[in-house]
């Protein structure tokens, strides 16, 4: 995992964004970190 600031404008709008490639299915270890990262996020 890796935090890097937003330079992009057309990405300004947004605060977070997770991503993964396409067409892949995420392992048990990962799906629980990222629902882990969305109920903490909802919390805050």
């Amino acid at each position: 995992m890796k935090a890097i600031p937003f330079d992009n404008p057309l990405l300004t709008q947004r605060r977070l964004q997770v991503l993964t490639l396409a067409g892949r299915s995420l392992d048990d270890l990962a799906s629980l970190c990222l629902e882990w990262m969305i109920g903490d996020l909802k919390q805050a």
